[in-house]
């Protein structure tokens, strides 16, 4: 799934036609490893497109998992890395892993903005990482009522992190 290739897209602008795979097993290979080290995270911090099903896996897939009971997810968003979509498949998939119907509202047209949506709906919190995220997409993470963190400059932003941490995902 990863060996040779670049992340998203080949070498002329297609995406992988096995992107979907991918980040199924990226979510899941990820929650698996914290579970086999037996460690219960405080933060699962998301970033990249590869990993915005990982939400929706925490909190639905392994939600009876008492390694993430406590665990919040917070997810970082930047610009919008590819406009194509992923595999129609994605939807069965998904349901494959017993992931109820309801929790895909919006995966229809499985595209990156589909998969940020679903990310935002499955956060604890967000932080907007990028001053170009999409209109939409940044629409929705203002008014979804979750913590969220505004786009800061890169020198300021160590300690705003810390503090968004601290006093709105973990308080």
């Amino acid at each position: 799934y990863f060996k040779g290739r670049r992340l998203a897209e080949d070498e002329q602008g297609n995406l992988y036609p096995d992107n979907d795979e991918r980040a199924i097993f990226f979510a899941k290979g990820v929650i698996e490893t914290v579970k086999k080290l037996n460690w219960a995270p405080d933060i699962i911090h998301v970033q990249g497109w590869i990993s915005l099903l990982m939400p929706l896996y925490c909190k639905k897939y392994y939600a009876d998992d008492p390694l993430l009971t406590n665990t919040k997810i917070v997810t970082s968003f930047f610009d919008t890395p590819f406009q194509d979509s992923l595999s129609k498949d994605l939807l069965s998939k998904l349901a494959f892993d017993g992931i109820d119907t309801s929790d895909l509202n919006g995966l229809s047209k499985p595209d990156y903005l589909a998969l940020a949506h679903s990310a935002v709906e499955h956060s604890d919190g967000i932080i907007m990482a990028d001053g170009d995220i999409d209109s939409d997409l940044k629409n929705t993470i203002l008014n979804c009522g979750k913590p969220t963190m505004s786009f800061i400059q890169d020198h300021e932003f160590e300690d705003n992190y810390e503090s968004f941490y601290m006093n709105q995902i973990l308080s």
